[in-house]
């Protein structure tokens, strides 16, 4: 209507883009500190998953003195408090306002080296995936999946209630996108099926021309 403000509202949305099918893959037991904030891909079964827990990404401080607000981002679990706002220049007069806080949903899942990638007399190696927001619960034990992701490592801590680190290291995976590698299952078909040709190579399944026409 004339003479009316009109308030417009920009709502912003996180986009998550998957990797799949990377040239090279990479066995478990051969991940080296040269793959360490490199984007790798391993295949394993997956024999365990925690519970789906909050993880704080962003923190809403709130001056108690004049009210200005200041969101800060979480760096590896540490959120940088401010010290003080410029508007009324006091210091140390902010608190945290949890219910404006941005959280994302995160999972631990541990996955294993295949039986095939196994030396003869070894034990199996394991590795430990991170997963947020649409990557929690894609996987459940027993499941085998190939895992596109960045290989990190994260300084251990010689007391939890300290900033002390130590000089060893705890990797795990920054999971980008899952994959089954179950070749048997196709949108609830097997591979012998009409227009499917049941040689399958390289966990792939070969169609036919005439179905390739169709799909492609």
């Amino acid at each position: 209507m004339p003479g009316q403000s009109q308030t417009v509202e920009m709502i912003s949305k996180n986009v998550m883009l998957g990797i799949v099918n990377l040239r090279e893959s990479t066995r478990i037991r051969e991940l080296d500190p040269i793959d360490i904030n490199k984007l790798i891909s391993i295949k394993g079964i997956v024999i365990r998953c925690s519970d789906v827990t909050p993880e704080m990404k962003s923190a809403f401080f709130r001056c108690v003195v004049c009210g200005t607000s200041e969101y800060k981002g979480v760096d590896k679990g540490r959120v940088d408090e401010p010290i003080d706002f410029l508007r009324c220049k006091a210091k140390h007069c902010f608190q945290i306002d949890h219910n404006r806080c941005v959280f994302v949903d995160k999972q631990y899942v541990k996955i294993q080296e295949k039986p095939d990638d196994i030396p003869e007399g070894e034990t199996p190696a394991t590795v430990t995936l991170l997963a947020y927001d649409s990557n929690v619960d894609d996987v459940r034990p027993g499941d085998k999946i190939e895992v596109i992701g960045v290989y990190r490592a994260s300084a251990m801590r010689k007391n939890r209630g300290r900033r002390t680190l130590n000089c060893l290291f705890n990797t795990y995976i920054d999971v980008v996108s899952y994959g089954k590698l179950d070749k048997h299952r196709f949108m609830g078909a097997t591979p012998i099926q009409d227009g499917m040709n049941s040689n399958v190579e390289d966990n792939k399944i070969m169609f036919t021309e005439e179905v390739r026409q169709k799909l492609f």
